[in-house]
């Protein structure tokens, strides 16, 4: 249904910001620099919470994909390349489903995926797509949030799939 490894030209991502956001934090594309993993998952470039800092206290950003068409799909399932580093205590990286307009699906609520934490490199990832996204066009949300105390490296995204 869907593939973005970031390599090529901008496929419509977008991001969102929840209220009281700290604008000192996006969402970037392009080779990580500085801080987080040395590369990109597969290629140059990836996503991720500011590729050349950490990301700040009180941030609060979505990434949401282009829409993708899962009208006819019986089942489908996310794949995706990430690289974390998160403060475990109050900070959080999910993945939510939204509708075409980016808006909350009835029964989806809650993410689909939490994580928290780090990890030492990249892991591939699969998470299958609840069926109220089903039967219908969406996007898909990574989002990331921090509360008001540490800082860390962030959160970076490679290889986005969404397939049957």
């Amino acid at each position: 249904f869907f593939f973005d490894d970031f390599e090529g030209d901008d496929r419509g991502w977008t991001t969102v910001t929840g209220a009281g956001h700290n604008a000192q934090t996006d969402w970037d594309v392009g080779p990580p620099s500085l801080v987080g993993p040395s590369g990109a998952f597969s290629g140059t470039k990836c996503y991720g919470t500011n590729l050349d800092d950490y990301y700040y206290a009180n941030a609060d950003i979505g990434l949401q994909s282009p829409v993708i068409d899962l009208t006819g799909a019986a089942a489908a399932r996310l794949t995706f390349a990430h690289y974390y580093d998160i403060d475990e205590t109050g900070d959080y990286a999910e993945i939510y489903v939204r509708d075409a307009s980016g808006d909350v699906i009835a029964g989806l609520e809650s993410p689909i995926a939490s994580y928290t934490s780090y990890v030492e490199d990249w892991v591939e990832t699969l998470v299958n797509l609840p069926p109220e996204a089903l039967g219908q066009p969406v996007r898909i949300e990574f989002r990331m949030m921090s509360d008001s105390s540490l800082e860390f490296t962030g959160w970076y995204i490679d290889d986005v799939k969404v397939g049957g």
